[in-house]
């Protein structure tokens, strides 16, 4: 029954081990989504321009304690507002509708044709699907049940294999539309208040290479404003 218990505070430790003040690691903490998805594709971009400096990433649905464990930079999905932390906006709050191209063509591009046809993929516990059929001016209620994936990974994965229509930060997905891997079936977005923060504390910024990064990721994600 301890074994577990053991095993993770033996992985904790590793994980947090105290660094020289020296150190040009900058460990970025934040969930798997949002470093799949958005910052490990952009990595070999920041070692062009940073050569010197090391990313490592800290992935976890954790709100990582930046004060005392050993990360210097969070990108946290919320409201913004943390406590004790410097924190500033990375994009606007903006939900895409997207879905993967073969399901657009089997049952598109009348809009309810395809909301009729094809399963809604749901993210948000207060249902962004509602927000979004008011501002987009259509009626859900001869729609099928939406079926709940309260996480962004996984929602984009049954997206690329054709299991539904979906609104996701754009942020996620924008390579993914880029490449045409997804389409987006409306031209409405839905503008949300929740979206991506950086975070981190006084003491961090005072570190040359944690204001480098919090630079590169603001121009990165600069074209999606």
């Amino acid at each position: 029954a301890l074994r577990p218990a053991f095993a993770m505070m033996s992985d904790a430790f590793a994980h947090y081990h105290r660094r020289s003040p020296r150190s040009n690691v900058c460990r970025i903490a934040t969930i798997a989504s949002f470093a799949s998805q958005f910052l490990v594709p952009r990595v070999p971009e920041f070692r062009s321009l940073h050569p010197d400096v090391e990313i490592e990433f800290i992935t976890s649905i954790r709100l990582i304690d930046l004060e005392r464990e050993e990360a210097d930079i969070a990108v946290r999905y919320g409201l913004g507002q943390y406590k004790g932390l410097v924190s500033t906006q990375l994009v606007k709050g903006v939900l895409a509708p997207v879905c993967s191209p073969v399901l657009l063509s089997r049952h598109g591009p009348d809009l309810h044709t395809l909301l009729v046809s094809a399963r809604r993929i749901q993210t948000a516990g207060y249902n962004e699907w509602r927000d979004w059929s008011v501002q987009a001016g259509v009626d859900l209620e001869t729609t099928s049940p939406a079926y709940v994936i309260e996480d962004f990974l996984v929602a984009i994965k049954g997206l690329v294999t054709g299991q539904g229509l979906a609104l996701l930060p754009k942020i996620l997905v924008s390579d993914q539309i880029a490449s045409g891997e997804l389409v987006q079936f409306s031209p409405i977005p839905l503008e949300v208040e929740h979206t991506y923060h950086t975070a981190h504390t006084a003491a961090s910024a005072r570190r040359p290479f944690v204001q480098d990064v919090v630079n590169w990721l603001q121009a990165s994600a600069a074209h999606l404003n």
